[in-house]
């Protein structure tokens, strides 16, 4: 008897919380994304791809895209054998105004 009192307890909290629309509950079952500070230099591993003529790093921990601006042909060359692979990368964000993806600097491909 005790045990189902218990269980009732708990659906009932669970319940109203969820009702109330409790967004300290929700924050909490969903991840957040986060986004680096305009001027931020860090490594990340992601998965890179190539999309419209852009090189863009998918961060596989947040899910952050970042686009690669500013690319010279060594850049470009040093990148292009791993589209489609994950790869760790040392980067610098220019800026994070864009919606789809966080502008950043390529710096070099770190093994």
């Amino acid at each position: 008897m005790r045990k189902i009192v218990r269980v009732f307890a708990f659906t009932a909290a669970v319940g109203v919380f969820v009702l109330a629309g409790c967004v300290t509950v929700a924050s909490v079952l969903t991840p957040s994304a986060n986004v680096p500070a305009k001027g931020d230099a860090g490594v990340i591993t992601g998965r890179l791809a190539l999309v419209k003529n852009q090189y863009v790093l998918t961060d596989v921990t947040s899910g952050v895209a970042y686009r690669f601006v500013g690319l010279t042909k060594t850049g470009a060359a040093q990148l292009s054998p791993h589209v489609g692979t994950t790869i760790t990368v040392r980067l610098t964000v220019i800026s994070t105004e864009s919606a789809k993806a966080v502008n950043a600097r390529f710096v070099e491909i770190v093994r």
